[in-house]
Formats: structure tokens, sequence, C-alpha cells
């Protein structure tokens, strides 16, 4: 996983990304570590825009208005979870009530939550399995 992680970031560095926290990895033959990481500048010709790095690592991405954000996040192949940060809770859940996906947060956390459930759960363009909640 460590090995992955680090390909994706360095794909994102050579491609124009800029480390505004952490950044390369320790690596040698037993071990291969990554600091908390958080990357800038990141497009979509780079592979960590829309594969998950399973590191310690946030790829962000600027958009100019909130429907290219719901664009972005409806045209991702996977849809399992998605997140809206806001400080308007009524307009997160407008916004969240868009996204293509198995599971949408607003202003919380996307990290096990699923776990909760006890149960699987697939996007609606993953497997094509259903929802595990549904905001509609």
């Amino acid at each position: 996983i460590a090995e992955s992680s680090i390909a994706k970031l360095a794909d994102a560095e050579r491609k124009g990304a800029k480390f505004i926290l952490g950044g390369p990895a320790f690596k040698n033959k037993e071990t291969a570590a990554l600091q908390p990481t958080i990357i800038t500048g990141v497009t979509s010709n780079m592979d960590i825009f829309d594969e998950e790095s399973f590191g310690p690592s946030l790829a962000v991405h600027i958009v100019d208005d909130e429907e290219e954000a719901v664009k972005l996040v409806n045209a991702s192949v996977y849809g399992l979870v998605g997140a809206v940060h806001t400080r308007d809770m009524h307009h997160g859940l407008q916004i969240a009530r868009r996204l293509e996906v198995g599971i949408a947060h607003v202003n919380g956390a996307t990290t096990y939550d699923e776990c909760k459930f006890h149960s699987f759960f697939y996007g609606p363009r993953c497997f094509r399995h259903g929802l595990l909640t549904d905001l509609r």
C-alpha cells in the first residue's frame, strides 16, 4: 500500500502538483513510510485525482463553483462516499442530495462511518448494488 501511495504522490508532483505538508517518503528494503501529506494543484491527469491512495494524504483540486464540484463527483466511476463542507448546513444538504454516492456526509468525517452499519455497501456506479443510505 505504501508503495502505491508513494507512486501516486510522485506522479502528481511530476505533473505539477505541490506539497504543502509532508511529501517524500522514507523508503528502504524493509520499510516504506509515508508521512501525512497535503498536495495542491491536483488535476484530472494525475493518478491521485480519482484513485484512492490508501495513505495519509489529501489531494486538493480547486473548482470554480459548486456545479463543477457536483459534476466531478458524479463523473467518478466509484461513487462510494462523498462529502460536503460548508458554513450553511441547509445548502450543504441540498448539494449532498445531488451527489451520486452511496453515503454523503455534510460537515462530517468520511472515514469509518460506514462500519457503524456493520454492512457492506456499494456506490451507485460501483457494482450497481444499491445504496446504504439515501438523502433523496
